[in-house]
């Protein structure tokens, strides 16, 4: 094989020289020039048909008027034949056929109905299955759309389908006879790659996302890739305006010409083929100039001329002359493969649990769960959870700096006051609720259950954010298939979940209904131990919405700490705080080996004093207990917002507390021994807490409960007997906040906080 320094490659780059050609080897066949045109369905008066008889006319003169006459692939739909067999059209497309150009089949998400009469099924087949797939109104898109344009030509071998999953597109084109399928995998190329891709290959079936460009050798069929419509700027979300489509094929050249000089007298060459579209609904003069412009540029530069080792450079073909040519490249070279692909999919985070039809069959009382399964911070800012159709208005958005750390979870929530009084905690963000959770900015109304069932999670921020490399990870079932599955729907008040590990493989089987647990599993891993006794700590704003001036200040908040085990648990218990920039600092408090009573919780106040200096931005504030600093028993946190420029030193101090050191459950309802004490439960609570009160001997005693104002809430006399008794708190009268439960005796007094969220 001859070799040749890179100087040399770049110095022969230049655009091809129109040579006659010679005896030299040919070491790389000319790129394949295919020209695909798209022809819509009509309406039922047959408004259009006209336009796009004169845009198919207008093709045909233009590309017989050039010195290398363009050749088209014209796809249509079967409404528009229809109507060609009305009109007695036959022969323009006898006519195309004898100049060289190719007849086939397009099918939009339409069926026969009767004479002119084609119903639209989109809301029930989708490409991909995204939004739904019915297969068999697939089957009968498929069947019509064949038969009507069957009626035109003999040779119907090329098929762009608009509805299919790639399990069943292999089936469809050996049942009907297709050989290729020019544009089915739709963008992926550019989506995963940045770039068409330059050689046709046998796609796979396998519907999981990433998967579209993995090669099949035993497929029955042959992808062939191309760009939409020519001239339009954002054509399924890339730029096809002409100049732009100078530039990609410039590209496509650069890459043909090292290989045809790379490859010397090696046998190891490939099809090459660039492809372009447009459709005949779009005829109108801007159009026509795009199409022209870009023709005489390629015949310019490409079709026609020869490098210097004589070789063609480019030629115009039509998909079935690019199919003949790969067949015969795939029996010179068996078992080989000419491409293939595999996205990375799922990417992080990770969808871990949905709860789809709640309990209370209100779509405010949906959540979803998040997952980082890395050891890395991740910023969720920008990201959002729509039903996976590319540009649905209907999302949740994560607002800049949502931090999510290594191997945590977080808890969105529609509305999060109905979560928190469903499962006694506070989501992590919320689309409405006023609960402190971290606001998730909405566009229209999203919701899980609804006729689009489907939930992925988009990162805006990726290179091609209208495409599905944007989407991180998906959940689809009741027909959806998002996800590249779609699942059973699930019973009322169940959720979908991944495995206790967060198995992720890509297939429907890592999920489960409430995951490995027995019920949802919200803000922790889908296993049974959810429910076991454990130390927890709990964080609750004292205010919204949590605002800390540009000067600084104090940031103040209610913390629960508890220990459901039968025994003591000795813990270290520290405070950190989350920079916008995703920075660490702390930690603020740090109290170790410190010991929880056994079944018991309490309440304490924390304020954290923010600096003047600190920048702008949203701040997340971390109380974790656990083995300091690597071994983290438990989380929480809230997030708050510091406005405007910082102007004084940005040292933060440590976390105030109530909280005596000792961090012994018994300080924080102060009882001494003889004396008595209170114990509330659950706390926080919603509507109704029970106090377990311990009555000293030696005469009455008296609870008195209180607001933070002073004012005496209800009061009552209790039996002058030793032990213990509950007595049940209504607070569904009263506002959210914290309250104070004093209970008095001969002895003294001791009191407890007690915080009411609504």
């Amino acid at each position: 094989m001859r070799r040749y320094s890179l100087m040399m490659i770049l110095l022969m780059a230049g655009v091809g020289a129109l040579c006659s050609p010679g005896r030299a080897v040919q070491y790389e066949p000319p790129i394949n020039i295919a020209f695909i045109i798209h022809v819509e369905p009509v309406t039922p008066d047959s408004t259009g048909y006209a336009a796009r008889i004169a845009f198919l006319q207008w093709l045909r003169q233009e590309a017989a008027s050039r010195p290398f006459p363009f050749k088209m692939t014209i796809l249509m739909n079967g409404s528009f034949a229809e109507w060609v067999l009305h009109y007695g059209d036959q022969q323009l497309f006898r006519d195309l056929e004898a100049d060289g150009h190719e007849l086939g089949t397009h099918a939009h998400s339409v069926v026969y109905q009767g004479p002119f009469n084609w119903l639209d099924v989109t809301d029930s087949t989708g490409r991909y299955g995204i939004p739904n797939y019915d297969p068999l109104w697939t089957q009968q898109i498929w069947n019509d759309a064949t038969y009507w344009v069957d009626q035109l030509t003999d040779s119907n071998l090329t098929m762009c389908a608009f509805p299919f999953l790639c399990s069943d597109e292999g089936q469809f084109m050996n049942q009907f006879g297709f050989l290729s399928g020019p544009g089915n995998r739709s963008e992926k190329g550019l989506d995963y790659l940045g770039r068409l891709i330059r050689h046709p290959f046998r796609p796979g079936s396998d519907n999981r996302l990433g998967h579209e460009l993995e090669e099949n050798l035993s497929s029955p069929f042959i992808y062939i890739d191309h760009y939409a419509q020519i001239g339009n700027p954002e054509a399924h979300g890339y730029n096809c305006t002409e100049p732009a489509m100078e530039a990609a094929l410039n590209q496509c050249y650069q890459e043909w010409l090292v290989q045809e000089m790379m490859q010397g007298d090696s046998l190891n060459y490939k099809v090459w083929t660039f492809g372009f579209l447009t459709h005949l609904w779009l005829f109108s003069p801007y159009y026509q100039q795009q199409i022209s412009t870009f023709m005489d540029f390629i015949e310019a530069n490409f079709v026609g001329h020869y490098t210097p080792r004589n070789n063609l450079i480019a030629r115009y073909s039509t998909c079935r002359e690019v199919v003949s040519e790969y067949l015969d490249w795939e029996a010179s070279h068996p078992g080989q493969s000419s491409f293939s692909y595999i996205h990375p999919y799922p990417q992080v985070p990770l969808i871990n649990e949905a709860m789809i039809i709640p309990q209370d069959l209100t779509q405010g009382s949906e959540w979803v769960e998040v997952y980082n399964p890395t050891a890395q911070w991740l910023n969720l800012g920008g990201y959002k959870f729509t039903n996976g159709l590319l540009g649905a208005p209907e999302h949740w958005q994560f607002p800049p700096s949502s931090w999510l750390g290594p191997f945590e979870h977080l808890v969105a929530a529609h509305n999060g006051s109905l979560f928190r009084n469903r499962y006694g905690l506070r989501p992590d963000f919320e689309v409405t609720g006023g609960t402190g959770a971290r606001v998730l900015t909405g566009a229209g109304f999203f919701t899980l259950h609804d006729d689009v069932d489907g939930c992925a999670l988009i990162n805006t921020a990726a290179p091609a954010p209208m495409t599905n490399t944007s989407i991180t990870d998906a959940l689809s079932w009741g027909g959806n298939h998002v996800a590249g599955f779609t699942l059973p729907e699930p019973g009322v008040g169940q959720t979908y979940g991944r495995n206790a590990q967060s198995l992720d493989t890509g297939y429907g089987s890592d999920w489960h209904l409430n995951g490995a647990a027995g019920a949802p599993t919200p803000g922790g891993a889908n296993s049974a131990g959810y429910f076991q006794p454990q130390v927890f700590v709990r964080i609750d704003p004292a205010a919204v919405p949590l605002q800390v001036p540009s000067s600084g200040g104090e940031l103040p908040m209610y913390v629960t700490l508890g220990n459901e085990l039968a025994s003591a648990a000795v813990v270290d218990a520290w405070t950190s705080v989350v920079m916008p920039s995703g920075a660490v600092v702390g930690p603020l408090l740090l109290r170790q080996n410190r010991t929880l009573s056994p079944q018991d919780s309490f309440l304490v106040t924390l304020t954290q004093m923010v600096p003047g200096g600190a920048p702008p931005g949203f701040y997340r504030f971390d109380v974790r207990l656990g083995d300091y600093p690597n071994v983290v028993t438990d989380l929480a946190y809230l997030y708050f917002q510091k406005t405007g420029p910082g102007h004084s030193d940005d040292i933060w101090p440590e976390t105030n507390t109530d909280l005596p050191l000792g961090l012994e459950a018994g300080d924080d309802r102060l009882p001494v021994p003889g004396e008595g004490g209170v114990r509330v439960s659950p706390n926080p609570f919603n509507a109704e807490a029970r106090l377990d009160i311990t009555l000293p001997p030696g005469g009455e005693a008296q609870l008195e409960i209180y607001d933070l104002a002073g004012r005496r809430i209800s009061v009552a006399s209790l039996p002058a007997q030793a032990g213990i008794i509950s007595v049940t708190f209504d607070g569904r009268s009263l506002s959210s906040g914290l309250y104070l439960a004093v209970l008095t005796t001969p002895l003294g007094r001791v009191s407890a906080k007690m915080l009411l969220l609504k």
